[in-house]
């Protein structure tokens, strides 16, 4: 429900608790949108409902109580492999610059500094690549001098000579490998090496669990933003086993915004409901320590109109309240548990 809910009283209540909350959205795309023009994030604005793109700006994070997000630097796949990197290189840098720059925004690669924006009230703008053809040919962030980054996908929409994507296209195998490639598992030992978050989201069923007999398992792995099979199966989610899996990382799982991952053209659920039956699926199979929110807002998804934007998260806090979840649960979900997973890997 947006922020304007009609019961006072539990809405005062969720504000209180994203007020105390270190509220962080694992994956958004709105680093996309500013660098095609398409809107300043810096500023406030009113996207038509059910738009593609628009949904988060700081103003209205921050009255929604979004505290920060891994926002994602996404590369054209057509460039080649030097233009790839370059272009890597030049979006790091325009995002360090908003960052640095806005009022009211950090940049942020580390537990201590993420600590620290928030102690200032700024918004945490911590850099994640989705799909690692961004990094051209390298097996290692530092090698195209992107060591800031926080977290990776192995792939997007299409495969790439990392690994192979979830997208059921009919040539995806043609356009990479069939799982994992040798590359893609060099990537992962580097990654590894430099302490990056793996974000396993957008990789086929093969890929993850080559993935997973790669990574080292005494660091967390994450899926940003997906849905759960157990709920709704769809080729955009992950099954049990590999909630599992993640979960036996300690790492963490981000429900999507997305409604036609989380359930049926013709679900009579609205958006809130749907990302509450992927959570407590996610908190039933793995424990409240794994769950988070992944939005891909910004992403060229379709949110359903009671999570267009970030002035619709006090809803979303309403609903766990009214399920009876406890403080502490919600707040973990919201980004406790995202900040428990930077300080393993990036203590600052």
């Amino acid at each position: 429900m947006p922020l304007d809910v009609a019961d006072t009283g539990r809405l005062r209540d969720a504000l209180a608790v994203l007020d105390g909350a270190t509220t962080v959205d694992l994956h958004t795309d709105t680093f996309i949108a500013a660098r095609l023009g398409l809107y300043d994030p810096a500023k406030e604005h009113q996207p038509r409902h059910r738009a593609f793109v628009g949904h988060v700006d700081l103003p209205r994070a921050r009255r929604g109580g979004l505290k920060g997000a891994l926002w994602s630097i996404t590369t054209n796949p057509f460039r080649s492999a030097a233009g790839r990197a370059r272009a890597l290189q030049d979006n790091l840098a325009r995002l360090r610059t908003f960052a640095t720059t806005t009022p009211g925004a950090a940049f942020v690669t580390t537990a201590a500094a993420f600590d620290a924006a928030m102690a200032r009230g700024d918004h945490a703008v911590i850099p994640a690549i989705q799909g690692a053809n961004a990094l051209g040919d390298a097996v290692s962030l530092r090698a195209v001098d992107v060591a800031d980054v926080v977290s990776v996908t192995l792939v997007h929409l299409l495969s790439s000579g990392y690994g192979e994507t979830s997208t059921p296209l009919p040539l995806r195998r043609w356009l990479g490998p069939a799982g994992l490639s040798a590359r893609g598992r060099a990537l992962i030992e580097q990654l590894d090496q430099e302490r990056v978050l793996l974000d396993l989201a957008h990789a086929s069923v093969d890929t993850f669990w080559d993935a997973v007999s790669v990574h080292d398992r005494s660091l967390p792995l994450a899926v940003t933003h997906t849905g759960v099979s157990g709920v709704y199966p769809h080729w955009r989610n992950i099954d049990d086993a590999q909630l599992k899996a993640v979960a036996d990382t300690d790492g963490l799982v981000g429900v999507i915004f997305q409604p036609s991952f989380l359930g049926p053209k013709d679900s009579h659920d609205d958006g809130v409901a749907l990302v509450m039956r992927h959570l407590a699926h996610i908190v039933a199979v793995v424990g409240e320590d794994h769950a988070a929110l992944g939005s891909d807002w910004d992403g060229f998804i379709v949110p359903s109109h009671d999570l267009r934007d970030p002035l619709a998260l006090p809803g979303l806090v309403v609903e766990m309240q009214a399920r009876g979840w406890r403080e502490e649960r919600i707040t973990k979900i919201l980004g406790g548990n995202f900040r428990r997973v930077l300080g393993t890997l990036r203590p600052g």
